[in-house]
């Protein structure tokens, strides 16, 4: 399945990190990429040369919410997992077929 989805902006996930209190180190490790410099290409600025820019791809915002989830508890289905995801700026929606995601 594979729901439609649009990446948060840099600017969500800026305020992410913050409401977190992360760094860059931090967001990089809930993000699963390797380094604080590799997290700031999803949080690219003016100065930021257009070739380093990427948005938050749908694995990387999905594992950043269910991760976010356990640490509140158990997570009981995947909406909670996509509402997590519009929280800090992605847009989840149904699958391509247009069908709900289960």
């Amino acid at each position: 399945m594979n729901p439609s989805y649009v990446p948060p902006t840099p600017e969500d996930l800026l305020r992410l990190a913050d409401e977190l209190g992360n760094t860059r180190t931090q967001m990089a490790a809930l993000a699963h990429v390797s380094t604080g410099r590799q997290w700031a290409k999803y949080t690219w600025g003016d100065k930021t040369p257009e070739a380093d820019r990427r948005d938050l791809g749908f694995d990387k915002a999905f594992l950043i919410a269910a991760r976010l989830e356990l640490m509140k508890g158990p997570i009981k289905n995947i909406e909670q997992i996509h509402e997590r995801m519009r929280s800090f700026g992605c847009f989840v929606g149904p699958d391509v077929d247009g069908e709900p995601q289960l």
